[in-house]
């Protein structure tokens, strides 16, 4: 037990030194209700720690940036409270720590943890490499299997948990599980506490903070349509992904299991998953995007109760960080405060703006100015349009690029059943229930819009303006090595405004008749059950933790041997492409994109010549025993008895299965 506490002190410290910062932050920045400063502190000082780390790190290496960054934090929480002559310790430090809360905030987080450990689904052959390289300190990071690439990615999550990773001494997949976990869990503590405000509930909170974990579409209730329509409707969706390897139609894979790799012991369905409205409890708990969650709680907390110049200034910090976790939505607001000050100063007839306005168009302009070197999607957008204008300058190779072509009749894009055409009766019936009876309280978010305008509520505003708007990327395809999936984030933003709107159905229903609460809590029942048979899914796995479809056993003590110890910048071979990174936090040059490797790669792979794998760039090679197997007696003569050294070898205890390391730098002189 000593030793476990020694060696989570330094977790435990990093922490707590953000925290303090974050606290001291708020109640200084700040108008909030007592119950409401220290989660938000938390969430404050979380988010400001990681995104300084980030920038930071762009000059001092790792663990060092991530010390100087909640060192800062706390710093700027002092700073931020001079003169201390008008000040005492109490009033710094005046707000409500609540047991509650934080045993709250703790079970969810176990919660989570717990049911995330036994899957390995969606990104994690790109998230598992990318958190333990930005753990050893490449940041900005570069594409793991390629490091001539930058990855302009948003991959603050991702950052957060290389820091819990480097500094708390545990393992690429452990250390993901349990930043997605905490990120998920202060979301949706955050949104209680947002919801508690404005309805003056608590039953409300904890309503509505089920809807926001389990809400999702509702394609399960297309098993309740006569068979006769589902066979007209399954002719006209082209399966894609996912979905195409769950049947070879709509109607056959409706009924059996959601194929994907690392799913656990029991598959999910099908009909309960989506490819446009997906619940956030597998979203969040498999992608990169909690802390998403986290910036827009707080600012969702803070945008109205600003004390001056301070409040602005975290503010900026806050949307900047938001487009390093999210481009599309610190876009998309700066968009939408582009449209609400136009139309502010059309219906008015003046150039005059109100201060708030001003304030929250300085904090999107001055966050736009970090936004642009900070790294990520958005500065490499930044990047390469500057070098195109700039003349004799050659853009620098970047993963993220694509274009966008225009689409008639336009069409929303699932990521399991393609493209959904406005132009066919079927395809839009099968859209409906893709999205849920949610979208029937559109009418509610248009009326608390012009609430919110009307009372200068410019967040809200602007946010609802940015989420209308884009219902214009229904005309449009978008290709490129993300995906042409990667345009269901914001296509269907009108969903999400339609999902925030339940808050305003409470408002709404609870002074109405019984029958019309009713047939809310129906709605939001059928809203959620997909989402909770899910979430009892992931339950299932979590007895059973896993470390990765690629990762195994024997990887992992070959991680816990050598991670982050070969040289600097040393790139190694491995048949698994996706391994080598996460194992040793060290590049490989293997792949054209995620997806696809390079011609020159596959031939190393079926002629693994330690000289020629040497002349192509490689210091070292990763073999497990099936790869040992595959290239035969002649290549593994070469390895036993050639110029290759024996680094390390681990073995399993009851089969002859083995990872071995060599070094094959030596094999210069082989050269000819």
């Amino acid at each position: 037990m000593s030793s476990i506490i020694y060696k989570a002190f330094p977790l435990i410290l990093w922490i707590g030194i953000w925290t303090t910062g974050g606290w001291l932050l708020v109640r200084r920045s700040f108008n909030l209700r007592r119950n409401e400063f220290m989660l938000a502190g938390f969430g404050l000082g979380l988010v400001l720690q990681n995104w300084l780390a980030n920038l930071i790190g762009h000059f001092l290496p790792a663990p060092l940036s991530f010390w100087l960054a909640a060192l800062a934090v706390l710093l700027a929480g002092v700073l931020f409270w001079l003169p201390f002559s008008r000040q005492t310790p109490r009033e710094m430090f005046d707000f409500s720590f609540s047991p509650l809360q934080t045993l709250g905030l703790l079970a969810l987080v176990y919660v989570l943890y717990t049911s995330s450990r036994g899957l390995a689904i969606l990104d994690d052959y790109q998230n598992l490499p990318m958190t333990s390289l930005l753990a050893v300190g490449t940041i900005p990071p570069r594409f793991a299997l390629d490091p001539a690439i930058t990855f302009n990615y948003h991959y603050f999550e991702l950052l957060f948990a290389g820091q819990i990773m480097r500094i708390g001494h545990l393992q690429p997949w452990n250390s993901l599980d349990l930043a997605r976990a905490l990120g998920f869990s202060l979301t949706l503590m955050l949104s209680g506490l947002f919801i508690q405000r404005v309805t003056r509930s608590v039953f409300a909170a904890f309503v509505l903070i089920l809807v926001t974990a389990f809400g999702g579409g509702t394609r399960w209730l297309m098993l309740l349509l006569p068979q006769s329509i589902l066979q007209r409707i399954s002719p006209s969706l082209q399966m894609i992904g996912s979905g195409y390897s769950s049947g070879p139609d709509f109607l056959t894979a409706l009924t059996g299991p959601w194929m994907i790799e690392g799913g656990g012991p029991m598959p999910f369905p099908f009909a309960y998953m989506n490819g446009m409205n997906t619940t956030a409890i597998l979203v969040y708990l498999a992608g990169a995007g909690a802390l998403g969650g986290v910036i827009s709680g707080v600012v969702a907390l803070s945008f109205n109760r600003w004390y001056g110049w301070r409040a602005l200034a975290l503010t900026t910090a806050l949307l900047a960080a938001l487009a390093l976790s999210n481009e599309f939505s610190y876009a998309g607001i700066a968009f939408g405060f582009i449209l609400v000050t136009a139309f502010y100063a059309i219906r008015r007839r003046t150039r005059k703006l109100p201060n708030y306005l001003k304030n929250w168009l300085a904090a999107v302009v001055l966050a736009g100015l970090v936004v642009v070197v900070q790294g990520g999607v958005l500065t490499g957008v930044f990047t390469d349009q500057l070098a195109k204008l700039l003349p004799g300058e050659v853009s620098p190779a970047s993963y993220f690029s694509g274009q966008f072509a225009l689409q008639w009749p336009p069409a929303l894009l699932s990521s399991h059943l393609g493209w959904l055409s406005f132009g066919n009766p079927y395809q839009i019936l099968t859209a409906l229930f893709e999205i849920g009876p949610i979208i029937v309280l559109l009418p509610l978010s248009f009326a608390a819009w012009f609430k919110s305008y009307r009372y200068g509520r410019w967040f809200e505003t602007a946010a609802t303006a940015y989420v209308v708007s884009t219902v214009v990327l229904a005309f449009f395809q978008y290709s490129g090595p993300a995906g042409p999936t990667a345009l269901t984030r914001v296509q269907t933003g009108l969903v999400a405004l339609a999902k925030g709107s339940v808050i305003w159905l409470w408002l709404w229903a609870r002074h109405r008749s019984e029958l019309t609460k009713l047939l809310s809590a129906l709605l939001i029942f059928i809203y959620i059950f997909g989402g909770l048979m899910i979430f009892g899914v992931q339950l299932l796995a979590g007895p059973k933790p896993v470390l990765s479809t690629f990762i195994s056993e024997l990887d992992a003590k070959m991680q816990a041997q050598h991670w982050n110890r070969l040289e600097a910048g040393a790139l190694v071979f491995d048949p698994i492409v996706y391994r080598a990174p996460t194992i040793f936090g060290r590049y490989t040059n293997s792949s054209l994109t995620w997806y696809a490797s390079k011609p020159e790669f596959d031939q190393l792979v079926e002629a693994p010549d330690p000289a020629t794998l040497r002349a192509a760039g490689f210091d070292y090679a990763y073999l497990d025993s099936g790869y040992w197997d595959q290239i035969g007696p002649r290549y593994q003569e070469l390895f036993s008895n050639s110029c290759p050294r024996l680094v390390d070898e681990v073995t399993a205890k009851r089969t002859p299965e083995f990872r071995r390391l060599y070094d094959i730098r030596p094999c210069t002189q082989n050269l000819q």
